[in-house]
């Protein structure tokens, strides 16, 4: 199996997208591994990484992050030593830093000479790193949907739904203490393909009270709160975050202000 990435890789002409097409490939191949051992039906696939292959959003992602759904079974360890277990067997060398202690069980799978076989680094021990994250006590009121997707390998996820990951990515962009790029990327990706798109308000305002948030949403103002802050953001900053990520250059060159804020306006 490494040998088909590195060939995958070799194919890119870019430097920037063959890292993002190595670490891609490595996350469908651990979301392989947790769906042949049955932790979809413990966890929900959530985040940007969920939108870009399940609903096809053109910008790379770094991390996966799932929301539990079921304790029965659950166990962070375990799912990690299955990962590497498979890795292993497909001639991968990775380890694993993680905690578990907290709500949001984190790990770092380190993935050494990676980089330097792909011709990416002079050092044979730099690492690809991929974050995994699963929230142990999400909000409530994600609702689940299950699709299967064929990107390298047929996988079958269960995560949330649309309305409820756009819900995740507002909460993102009402409560992140600095900009990220992407989420705004996604913002305007999903109106602008989707255009009677609302957030599933419940989970939503469920998760702004869960982080202490006091602002709360409705059907009526939603649009004018998430156009208020498009409306503070620098744009620039928002592009040049973004933009190492992406796969769709114009689409990237059209997020400006003036053409963001009819998706917003009623």
């Amino acid at each position: 199996m490494k040998e088909q990435l590195l060939s995958i890789v070799s194919s890119v002409a870019d430097r920037g997208k063959k890292i993002n097409v190595m670490r891609e490939y490595l996350q469908v191949y651990v979301l392989r591994t947790m769906f042949e051992k049955g932790h979809f039906s413990q966890v929900a696939f959530v985040g940007g990484t969920a939108l870009r292959f399940i609903f096809n959003v053109p910008r790379f992602s770094e991390d996966l992050d799932f929301s539990l759904v079921s304790r029965g079974g659950y166990d962070f360890q375990k799912i990690l030593g299955e990962i590497k277990q498979s890795l292993n067997d497909a001639n991968y060398s990775v380890s694993f830093k993680f905690k578990a202690e907290r709500t949001v069980n984190t790990a770092y799978l380190k993935f050494p000479e990676l980089l330097h076989m792909a011709e990416l680094s002079h050092r044979k021990d730099q690492n690809l790193t991929i974050k995994v994250d699963v929230d142990t006590n999400p909000p409530k009121g994600g609702v689940l949907a299950t699709t299967l997707v064929n990107k390298y390998f047929p996988i079958t996820f269960t995560h949330y739904d649309l309305p409820s990951l756009f819900a995740g990515k507002l909460h993102a962009i009402f409560t992140r203490p600095y900009v990220k790029g992407r989420d705004y990327f996604d913002l305007v990706w999903l109106l602008s393909r989707n255009k009677d798109l609302r957030p599933n308000l419940n989970l939503l305002n469920n998760a702004l009270e869960q982080t202490g948030n006091t602002l709360r949403v409705t059907s009526d103002d939603w649009k004018m709160k998430v156009l208020e802050k498009v409306e503070s953001v620098n744009w620039q900053e928002v592009v040049d975050d973004v933009k190492r990520f992406t796969e769709d250059e114009l689409f990237i060159n059209s997020m400006k202000p003036e053409y963001v804020r009819p998706l917003l306006q009623k």
